[in-house]
């Protein structure tokens, strides 16, 4: 997969409304990661280390969530980034929109 595709069903999920805002109340325009970019984590229910790619930062280049897709799972998921830890998949929550109202 290229981060082309990865791109695409973020924004086929989003559509025309980009307004779309989380509890967190995230921006969509300013917090999708474009492109997306390969990012090793670790998924807390297994302790496995997987490569997904991230294609939101709550905060860009620093602590907070982030929402993923993971090409093994075929769905999108929430992360945690701490400063100094290596990112934490807390779920799979399937469409990218799902992962972001979980955030």
């Amino acid at each position: 997969m290229t981060s082309t595709e990865v791109q695409e069903m973020v924004n086929a999920d989003i559509g025309n409304d980009w307004s779309q805002t989380n509890l967190h109340r995230v921006d969509l325009r300013t917090s999708v990661v474009s492109p997306p970019r390969q990012l090793a984590v670790v998924d807390v229910s297994t302790e496995c280390e997987h490569v997904v790619w991230l294609v939101l930062e709550e905060c860009r280049g620093g602590p907070g969530y982030g929402v993923v897709y993971s090409e093994a799972d075929n769905a999108f998921g929430l992360v945690q980034m701490a400063e100094g830890y290596v990112p934490c998949l807390l779920g799979i929550y399937g469409g990218f929109l799902d992962a972001f109202s979980a955030m």
